[in-house]
């Protein structure tokens, strides 16, 4: 039997979020992961990124390279914030998870 990968998080704070956003979402992925039994998740957090048209930055890259090389077999998403912005960004990355068979759970509302 293949040992577990870690699970994988991914966090973002856009424009206007509240300064402690990315410290709630990290809070609410931790416990998601304890509450279930899980190793604490990788954490991948883009933080208000404004040179990138989307939204989105440098850990949503890193994080489909993780994803690519099999490094997760989870990830967690740190609420609706995570996802809302470019849909063809975030349709990649499931994409991406349903061909290397990462399971995606969001969270919800309440973690952004």
């Amino acid at each position: 039997m293949a040992q577990p990968r870690p699970p994988a998080a991914y966090l973002r704070a856009t424009e206007g979020c509240a300064p402690d956003t990315l410290a709630r979402q990290h809070a609410a992925v931790a416990e998601a992961a304890r509450w279930r039994g899980w190793p604490t998740p990788v954490v991948y957090a883009d933080d208000n990124v404004p040179q990138l048209a989307d939204g989105y930055g440098p850990a949503l890259a890193r994080l489909e390279a993780a994803i690519s090389a099999g490094r997760h077999d989870t990830l967690l998403l740190a609420g609706p914030a995570t996802v809302r912005g470019n849909p063809a960004r975030v349709m990649r990355l499931l994409a991406s998870c349903t061909k290397h068979g990462v399971a995606v759970e969001l969270l919800g509302p309440g973690t952004a």
